[in-house]
């Protein structure tokens, strides 16, 4: 009875330092809620914010951060964790495009094809949060040697490489051949590679000749690389890379990076003002208390009804966890990395987390489905809690 009662509390213990862990950014969201529900905070004050924290203090944190991180050591392992990353982000987007595919085949093709390729990347702080929180002293993943230094860097990289992804795919959506795609999408029954790289002109009378040449066009098509590789070179990226290079460089570490550097205090100067990056999620609470106080019709057009939301919602925090879930098991029979529980949950954690804000970036830029897709997000938001707190404990259990 005692040995019984011993592996109850040990249980609970267990769950209890995964799931705690996990309310530490839905508590930051929380007090946006807050923020937005006794007015404390305008919503242009939000939007100085949101501009102040994407355009200077995070590519400010990503240079600061990957630079302290990143030494000549990390040569060794840069290039295989990258690979597996990118590896991690292409099976999300396969698990996502066909739970969408084969779950709610009924619905619009909208959702089949941008939903797999935009829903899944989340680089904001949620799943680095997550991550951070289970492995504190506190946390499950807390007495792995690999929570102490190693797995912020992957953390970091994986971030990065979601801008990466993001920044493409949004591209593919953003010109003006996003109007010939819609026209497409709304047809019915398009493929993914009809929506991304559509090159029959005469595929459908209705849509003009004009927009379909634009896949068409050599010079147009350079443009368009010349304009992706732009694109690219945000300032985010750029800072991650320049602190990646400065860090690995035996000069410039010593001098900057390194923990005795004489100019240290400069960067840990930088790294200070970052602490305000966690502004991301209490701006993306204030979003989200103001989608649910004002859920009246905006007037933008509107493809799905209650029971339609509901089950998008089951596909993208249940049927693409439990794909991610079988992929993983499997991969831990090929690789080291997937052995090693710290970093498994790292890649996991991405099949579990909300799709952030990319939902309403995406309506704002192009007028489209705005009330659908601010609904999804608070939707996936509200059910994500307990979602990642069962898959997580689940998961972490199951390799331990």
């Amino acid at each position: 009875m005692g040995r019984l009662f011993e592996k109850r509390m040990d249980f609970i213990r267990d769950v209890t330092s995964i799931v705690f862990p996990i309310l530490r950014s839905f508590g930051h969201m929380f007090f946006g809620f807050l923020l937005y529900k006794y007015q404390i905070l305008s919503k242009e004050a939000t939007k100085e914010i949101s501009h102040l924290v994407l355009k200077l203090l995070l590519p400010i944190y990503m240079f600061s951060k990957i630079g302290i991180l990143s030494s000549p050591d990390t040569l060794q392992f840069i290039f295989p964790i990258l690979t597996i990353v990118l590896l991690c982000i292409a099976v999300g987007i396969g698990a996502t495009y066909l739970s969408y595919k084969y779950l709610l085949g009924n619905l619009n093709c909208f959702l089949n094809v941008y939903f797999a390729l935009n829903t899944f990347t989340n680089f904001f702080l949620l799943p680095l949060l997550t991550v951070d929180g289970i492995c504190q002293p506190y946390g499950y993943l807390g007495k792995y040697e690999s929570c102490k230094y190693d797995i912020q860097l992957v953390l970091l990289f994986t971030m990065m490489m979601n801008v990466y992804v993001f920044t493409i795919t949004d591209y593919c959506y953003e010109t003006d051949s996003a109007k010939y795609r819609f026209e497409v999408l709304e047809r019915g029954n398009a493929t993914l590679s009809q929506v991304l790289l559509p090159r029959d002109p005469q595929e459908n009378s209705n849509i003009s000749l004009e927009r379909s040449t634009i896949f068409t066009s050599p010079n147009i098509q350079k443009n368009r690389f010349q304009e992706i590789l732009g694109r690219l070179s945000n300032r985010s990226i750029i800072c991650s890379i320049a602190g990646f290079i400065l860090g690995v460089f035996p000069p410039t570490r010593a001098l900057f990076f390194a923990e005795d550097a004489t100019f240290r205090w400069s960067i840990d100067i930088l790294y200070d003002l970052t602490m305000n990056l966690i502004f991301t999620n209490i701006i993306l609470g204030y979003s989200l208390a103001e989608t649910y106080f004002n859920k009246q019709d905006d007037g933008s057009p509107s493809f799905l009804n209650k029971t339609q939301f509901l089950y998008i919602v089951l596909t993208k925090l249940v049927a693409v966890p439990i794909i991610g879930f079988v992929v993983f098991y499997i991969l831990r029979g090929f690789s080291e990395f997937f052995q090693d529980p710290v970093y498994a949950y790292s890649q996991y954690v991405q099949f579990l987390t909300p799709s952030a804000n990319v939902h309403i970036m995406f309506a704002i830029k192009h007028q489209y489905a705005k009330k659908d897709v601010s609904l999804l997000l608070l939707y996936e938001s509200l059910f994500s809690l307990p979602s990642i707190s069962l898959f997580s404990v689940f998961f972490l259990k199951s390799i331990t």
